[in-house]
């Protein structure tokens, strides 16, 4: 019995090893579920989803609405209305999919928006989406602060061409993806800046941006380029009053006087953390915030090291009544914010900044545009 065995066994081990491998697969795909990747706002997917169209209104139709818009089919502002513009988007996002045409958002068109190419000969399933939009568009939209801020934006004196480190940072994105490069400067405050990728108004925002962890819950940031330690701009002598015998450091830790910030900036949200018992004065630029500190209307302005020093680079005599501060113990990362579910953008900027080893100190920066803090403002 054993011997006739012996003698099966090599014709029985393919035979066994299939039977194992069907059964181990099968068992594997049976436990699978799928689940579609999250976009901006999850569609369902099942045929009991409503269908939309004009005359539609609230917030599937502005879930709608903001995946044409992440697509590049949309371009106003989501409303959760379903009116001609709406019906004219999904009319050309069905074409491209090789749908029926006729403007009405079925089950159909919905799930073809939350999984990009489940249609046929779909043109824009060769690459991410959030990569080919921008192809298709030919341009790439960058959002900065309307404000200029040297050295890292301001416009140039005779051409009025934007230029500095962020500029140079925004074309060499551009001309990496093959487009143009249009900047979109409505906001007027940091935040604002940050709010026009959360909507889908620009694709990325580079603009001295701090990451914080508020903003980080609305969009994506790419890793930091430039990494500062924050700082104080004080008033000497409300400084020398303020200490009353104490050491400096001390007088700093325990910081209870006015101290200014930009409105609408990571800095408001720095100070409350770093000293609670400061009183915060916001004003709508820097420069109102040196003059107030200058007047002793203010006893400190706070903002990154870089601003701080340059302070007293573009007007020696201001060291004189002022004194800066850098806080040892702080960080202040620069980044780009990208809509958060632009991962592929995300992945091509970080690599970009990793190709061209782009990690500047306040240092560098201050090194590499002195040409630009030259003179006073």
């Amino acid at each position: 019995m054993t011997t006739h065995l012996s003698k099966r066994l090599p014709k029985l081990v393919p035979t066994i090893l299939m039977l194992v491998i069907t059964l181990f697969t099968g068992s594997l795909v049976a436990g699978i579920v799928w689940q579609p990747p999250a976009f901006a706002t999850s569609l369902p997917l099942d045929e009991t989803v409503s269908t939309l169209k004009v005359g539609s209104e609230g917030t599937d139709v502005k879930a709608l609405q903001l995946r044409l818009k992440t697509l590049g089919y949309f371009e106003l502002d989501v409303d959760g209305v379903y009116d001609e513009t709406t019906e004219t988007a999904v009319r050309s996002f069905q074409r491209d999919r090789d749908l029926v045409a006729d403007g009405i958002a079925s089950a159909k068109t919905q799930e073809e928006l939350v999984v990009p190419g489940t249609a046929q000969n779909s043109r824009r399933a060769e690459r991410p989406f959030d990569i080919q939009r921008i192809l298709d568009r030919g341009k790439l939209v960058v959002a900065v602060l309307g404000k200029d801020n040297p050295p890292f934006f301001m416009e140039d004196g005779d051409s009025q061409d934007l230029q500095g480190l962020d500029i140079k940072i925004a074309q060499g994105l551009a001309d990496t993806l093959g487009v143009d490069l249009e900047f979109n400067r409505t906001p007027k405050t940091f935040n604002e800046v940050v709010d026009q990728v959360y909507q889908l108004n620009a694709d990325l925002a580079i603009s001295k941006l701090s990451r914080t962890l508020p903003r980080a819950m609305r969009v994506k940031f790419s890793r930091p380029y430039v990494t500062m330690r924050q700082g104080l701009l004080v008033n000497r002598l409300q400084l020398a009053e303020q200490t009353e015998g104490n050491r400096v450091i001390d007088a700093i830790r325990n910081f209870s006087g006015k101290v200014g910030v930009i409105s609408g900036s990571s800095y408001v949200g720095f100070l409350k953390q770093k000293f609670p018992a400061a009183s915060i004065e916001e004003y709508p630029a820097w420069d109102d915030i040196v003059d107030a500190v200058i007047k002793g209307e203010i006893q400190a302005a706070y903002r990154d090291e870089l601003e701080v020093k340059e302070v007293v680079l573009r007007n020696p005599d201001a060291s004189l009544r002022l004194q800066t501060v850098a806080l040892t113990d702080t960080k202040d990362q620069i980044a780009m914010a990208l809509p958060w579910d632009s991962s592929h953008l995300q992945a091509l900027v970080n690599q970009y900044l990793d190709t061209f080893d782009l990690d500047y100190t306040a240092d560098l920066v201050l090194e590499e545009y002195s040409d630009f803090l030259q003179t006073d403002k």
